[in-house]
């Protein structure tokens, strides 16, 4: 979870293209779960790591998440445990993101992009995180998507969420 760096491969070829600096939320040597699993237990929820990132011309994404479980938490809601930044190339700047990329047209989920290609977005979700708030009416689907949804269960394949880049 520490890790701070990107490298960019070219065949044997490795050469550092982007590096972290997660400052004070860098996991500290001595809290690494290899080093004491009980320090580990006890601190690590204080600490962040990058686990993903993706980027495009002008954006790079990051998706971080807590190095360990915050002691006592049974609950374990995204909003405590996963954060999005989003970094301006061109400005140099990078930003919080608190609640992802919103659909506000469809009313879909929130999401942040996992991939980027052809001009999309895209992100993949499970069936049975978006189930509940199908049923709720969480969501305003079509005609089409309810009855696909009516036809999924916990064999499904997750769905993907594609997002079009402005052009």
């Amino acid at each position: 979870m520490s890790n701070d760096t990107i490298f960019k491969l070219s065949g044997l070829a490795h050469a550092p293209y982007a590096v972290f600096d997660m400052g004070k939320y860098k996991l500290p040597h001595d809290y690494e779960a290899w080093y004491s699993f009980k320090d580990f237990e006890a601190h690590g929820s204080n600490y962040w790591g990058v686990y993903s990132v993706c980027e495009n011309d002008e954006n790079m994404f990051f998706a971080s998440v807590r190095c360990s479980a915050i002691p006592g938490d049974r609950e374990f809601r995204d909003e405590d445990y996963y954060k999005h930044f989003l970094y301006d190339k061109e400005r140099r700047e990078g930003y919080y993101i608190k609640d992802k990329i919103l659909d506000d047209i469809s009313g879909g989920p929130g999401f942040w992009p996992r991939w980027i290609f052809d001009g999309y977005y895209v992100t993949a979700v499970e069936w049975y995180d978006l189930s509940e708030e199908i049923k709720a009416g969480g969501y305003e689907l079509s005609d089409a998507a309810k009855a696909q949804f009516a036809t999924f269960d916990y064999g499904t394949n997750p769905v993907l969420i594609m997002c079009k880049m402005k052009e």
